[in-house]
């Protein structure tokens, strides 16, 4: 990893004192229970604090505040141990060395500038230790019981110094997402000397980001921000806000375009899920695979020339492996057609959602067109609708916290959300027939946690062929699976994740609309955080909600915890693909009902007025207007009052249609040059 380091020895001055000693031995709980206990810094809180401002010299000021931290006390072969946890925040993770926790945040910066870091200001307290801090077991993958790994201790535990004893903070290389510039920044203030078994805390940092803002006189290029990426942004940057002006950044309007990339023998498979995403709003530029050539190498080619002509948001292919063939990973060689998506700079940030229909006939190549394109054309309604607000929870009883209890921690979040129900199918009770059960009845969401195989999830034993006797029709899940192994879609027979896609006819639809897994085995805990952060945080406080979208963002927080050129977030970029559309608005409540109240043609301009009988928010919807064979085809957002106009060059018949999340759209209304007043029945919408 090239970093911009910085000596310890380079502090310029201290708050108050340079340090002070904290005896917390009296506040460490006895050795019968394992329960952590807070060890407060500050008055309150437990939330680490950043806050970033505009220096003086093109600079930015980040101080940092550490409230406190969770001890715990650990038996291993009969000896006692110190466990030391921040909330939200991962340990060190270097196999045998003291497990501190890791301190990290991404910051923008200006394109083309390498900023360094200098200490302005420090604040610590020495903390001595009733027993030893525990060594870390090191990254490990879910093929591996985490209680048959041993803890090991290198000579560091020998050693009369800090550990880690080199740097204070230290960010990373420039990386790059899509078109705008961040670096890592990674804060050693949690350091141990296993000698004096003492731990030291920095509580309150202040550090000069230097060369991170443009120069006096310098005017930034005005950067237009893809709309799938926009929450990703604001929340994997904490100087977001700070940033956005001095760096000329704006949320592009419009979703971005698509370059679909298809097996010849299914291009009239693939042509209503072709002419859907253009209805819905989306550019999409559709090419044969005999076009692009016969390699991975041609596809990504081929892929990085549409990149650089600007505004690619999604690449979908649609084929098999076989068909349409894939990259292979740096880290471990794992099959990965998200590797088509590193396309700007030298780092493992995608910067575009890369997603596939795995099929290998057309019969199965419209099936899975007709789940997406009716997924968001004709969802639910009325009492019908009810299962948008399940879920299933399913989980292991390993791991230190157990899978169950990450679960459980998703499960309260969207229930806090919209959620009415989420099922705690979890070990050591879990089986197939309460999976099968809970599909059958509705359910929107999975969330596996576990072990995992080519062809089934361990916890539960649900497999693929619990998968082909599904009966629920289109009440489609989306999933997102943390196990191993679980997308393996080449150099095998059908995967676990192709077999949900695959699943049913056109007549009797069952399986899930989109699966997110892994080719080769995740790791244990990196992969959490991209649940949590997809689950959590993107889904209940985006404004994009694509389920590739989703996907790209939640990994993004393996990279700020762990760092941007660390295996785990190159591993995970690599192996995990996207089963199915990854442009699909993922739906989480019942839908509201709209409709076209007015179409307006007149003297090249189309007027669409947009109403809505339950009163939903008609800002931001998309809406498309396009002739009979859409040679024709403009796209605008409506404005508060639900008003989109177009100026329109077209003779003949136009047609329009209205999209938005969780929405129930209005498709194919025709308009002609008189105003017309629409339908306003709920039902009528449907017939």
């Amino acid at each position: 990893m090239n970093t911009k380091k910085l000596n310890l020895k380079s502090i310029v001055r201290n708050i108050g004192r340079s340090g002070s000693i904290l005896a917390v031995s009296g506040l460490l709980l006895t050795a019968s229970t394992s329960y952590a206990t807070w060890q407060p810094l500050a008055r309150s809180g437990q939330k680490i604090g950043f806050n970033v401002v505009m220096g003086k010299k093109a600079n930015q000021l980040v101080n940092v505040t550490v409230p406190g931290f969770h001890l715990q006390k650990k038996m291993v072969d009969g000896k006692t141990y110190t466990v030391v946890r921040v909330p939200d925040f991962p340990g060190v993770t270097d196999k045998g060395n003291p497990d501190v926790p890791r301190l990290s945040t991404n910051l923008l910066i200006p394109n083309g500038q390498v900023p360094s870091m200098k200490v302005v200001s420090t604040d610590y307290v020495d903390i001595p230790l009733e027993h030893p801090l525990l060594s870390s077991k090191g990254h490990f993958t879910r093929d591996i019981n985490p209680e048959t790994v041993p803890y090991t201790f290198s000579d560091t535990y020998q050693k009369d110094e800090f550990y880690p004893n080199k740097v204070l903070a230290e960010v990373s290389e420039p990386f790059t997402m899509h078109n705008v510039q961040g670096v890592n920044a990674n804060f050693n203030f949690f350091q141990y000397n296993p000698v004096k078994q003492v731990l030291r805390v920095y509580k309150n940092v202040t550090l000069s980001m230097e060369n991170s803002v443009p120069e006096a006189g310098q005017r930034a290029t005005a950067t237009k921000v893809p709309s799938f990426l926009a929450s990703t942004l604001s929340r994997s940057f904490i100087n977001f806000g700070l940033m956005q002006k001095p760096l000329d950044l704006h949320v592009a309007d419009e979703s971005g375009s698509m370059l679909v990339i298809c097996y010849d023998d299914f291009t009239e498979a693939a042509k209503p899920w072709v002419d859907w995403k253009k209805k819905s709003g989306i550019p999409v530029k559709f090419v044969k695979m005999s076009e692009v050539g016969s390699t991975a190498e041609d596809i990504k080619n081929y892929v990085q020339e549409e990149f650089d002509k600007g505004g690619l948001s999604f690449l979908h292919l649609i084929g098999d492996v076989d068909q349409i063939p894939t990259l292979r990973g740096t880290v471990e060689r794992a099959h990965s057609d998200q590797s088509y998506g590193l396309l700007a700079g030298d780092d493992w940030f995608l910067d575009i959602v890369v997603s596939r229909f795995s099929a290998q006939t057309a019969e199965k190549v419209a099936l899975q067109v007709d789940k997406a394109v009716k997924y968001e054309s004709a969802p639910d309604y009325g009492d019908a609708a009810a299962w948008y607000k399940k879920g299933i929870g399913i989980a292991s009883n390993e791991g230190n916290p157990k899978d169950w209890d990450y679960a459980d921690t998703i499960r309260e979040g969207l229930m806090a959300f919209t959620y009415d129900e989420i099922d705690q199918i979890y070990d050591p009770n879990a089986n197939a027939s309460m999976v099968t059960e809970a599909i059958n009845d509705g359910r929107s969401v999975i969330n596996y946690i576990g072990h995992g195989s080519k062809t089934s999830w361990v916890t539960s034993r649900f497999n693929t062929g619990h998968i082909a006797e599904l009966s629920n029709g289109r009440m489609l899940p989306y999933i997102w699976s943390v196990a191993c192994v679980n997308g393996a879609f080449a150099g095998w027979g059908e995967s676990f994740a192709e077999a949900w896609l695959n699943a049913g006819t056109l007549e009797n639809q069952q399986g899930a609309v989109a699966v997110a897994a892994a080719s080769t085995n995740m790791q244990w805990v990196p992969p959490l955080y991209w649940q949590a952060e997809t689950n959590l945080v993107l889904l209940t406080n985006g404004t994009s909600r694509t389920f590739g979208g989703l996907s790209l963002g939640g990994m993004s927080k393996i990279a700020e915890k762990y760092g941007a050129t660390s295996r785990s977030f190159k591993m995970f970029v690599e192996q995990t693909n996207n089963f199915g559309d990854g442009s699909i608005k993922v739906r989480y409540d019942a839908p509201n009902a709209v409709e076209v109240e007015e179409a307006k043609f007149a003297n090249g301009k189309v007027s669409i007025k947009v109403g809505s009988p339950a009163g939903a928010d008609l800002g931001a919807l998309t809406v498309t207007v396009y002739n009979s064979d859409m040679s024709v085809l403009h796209t605008a957002k409506t404005d508060t009052r639900g008003v989109a106009t177009f100026d329109v060059a077209a003779d003949g018949e136009l047609f329009t249609t209205v999209t938005g999340t969780n929405l129930i759209p209005v498709v194919d209304r025709k308009i002609d040059g008189q105003s017309i007043k629409r339908e306003s029945k709920f039902d009528k919408l449907h017939k």
